[in-house]
């Protein structure tokens, strides 16, 4: 450790390594699961695939030099549409010419064959089986050691949140190993923090159960085919070869096929991020976010409990209980022995006055 000048996110692929479990779990301290996630551990998607990984907000943005520097092929071939690994494709093109160009065209770069798949990961959750898949952690390990100013940039190009990420989605590509990664897009939560400005301040990032996910994907991909088979049929009874070589575009909706079928109210959430902001008691007690600008008490995860998304608990609730646990009623039973050195010279009376009060807002509004 001492001879490694590493820090942050390079510490997550350390942390893997160093783990004695085979199935190990990786959840970012600030990462909350609101499903219980035991229930992965002996799912069929993980035990196919033995890695199930997160999408974060936005598109992969990772640079062909990578491809390059990893000596990986990507081919015009188009093998999915985004993270739909199983669109429609044309029926025929009129000539290798035209299908080069379309391909070339047409085709997104991350949807053709040698490429990572979309959407870009958020690896605040993170399952991986090591006994088949610790090439790919090794070689994560790599990517990470050199990091910052190298594999960090080849694989987001300085997009949001560009750090250890892509290291492991990569480091599987390049080994062909299996994994799974939810196909639902995350989403956020958050708080209207200044009434009458408009102004909406999002905290939490939901990702959801992989299980149910994998369960309508597979549904989604069976139910293609079968159309597919069928059209075929259908198609080589009716049209005439003519039409057949005219034909280069296809029937195909992304968010009407695919994205709102994974969307339905039946994928729960498993996982509430909470990055913003720091669960500090200190910094949340000395700031404005549990309050707007009138003065008037807010939740800081936001008035966001619809049934679809609140899990099973009031998590915000169970988190200032903790605090509440921790700093003061230890303090009492403990007659101040208990000490965390963050909070050092801080003044513990005014703060647990506080969480009192916030607790007993959270107990009336939920």
């Amino acid at each position: 450790m001492e001879k490694l000048d590493i820090g942050g996110y390079q510490y997550k692929a350390l942390a893997l390594i160093a783990s004695s479990f085979d199935n190990t779990f990786l959840i970012d301290a600030d990462s909350f699961p609101v499903l219980n996630p035991d229930l992965l551990f002996e799912s069929d998607v993980y035990q196919k695939t033995g890695m199930i990984t997160w999408p974060d907000y936005w598109r992969r943005t990772t640079s062909p030099k990578y491809y390059e520097v990893a000596n990986i092929t990507v081919e015009q071939k188009q093998v999915r549409h985004l993270n739909d690994f199983k669109p429609p494709k044309p029926i025929n093109c009129n000539g290798v010419e035209e299908c080069d160009n379309f391909y070339k065209n047409d085709v997104n770069f991350h949807d053709r064959s040698g490429s990572i798949p979309e959407w870009s990961t958020e690896s605040g959750q993170f399952l991986v089986r090591k006994s088949t898949h610790f090439d790919v952690l090794m070689l994560a390990l790599y990517y990470n050691l050199d990091g910052p100013k190298g594999y960090y940039p080849l694989l987001s190009q300085s997009a949001a949140g560009e750090g250890d990420k892509e290291t492991f989605v990569a480091a599987a590509t390049y080994y062909g190993k299996s994994y799974y990664q939810v196909a639902r897009p995350c989403y956020s939560i958050g708080r209207w923090q200044r009434p009458g400005t408009g102004f909406w301040d999002q905290t939490t990032i939901i990702q959801s159960d992989p299980i149910t996910d994998y369960q309508i994907v597979n549904d989604l991909l069976n139910q293609k085919e079968s159309k597919s088979e069928s059209k075929s049929s259908t198609d080589s009874e009716t049209d005439t070869d003519k039409d057949k070589e005219k034909e280069v575009t296809r029937e195909y909706d992304y968010k009407e096929d695919f994205k709102s079928k994974v969307e339905s109210g039946s994928n729960k959430p498993m996982f509430h991020h909470i990055h913003h902001p720091k669960l500090n008691p200190y910094k949340i007690w000395k700031s404005d976010v549990t309050q707007d600008n009138e003065g008037n008490k807010i939740r800081i995860l936001g008035d966001f409990y619809r049934s679809e998304v609140k899990g099973e608990i009031d998590l915000e609730a169970k988190l200032f209980e903790l605090f509440k646990d921790n700093l003061c009623d230890i303090l009492q039973r403990e007659k101040g022995k208990a000490q965390f050195k963050a909070f050092e010279g801080e003044d513990r009376y005014y703060l647990c006055k506080f969480l009192n009060e916030h607790i007993e807002f959270l107990k009336k509004s939920y």
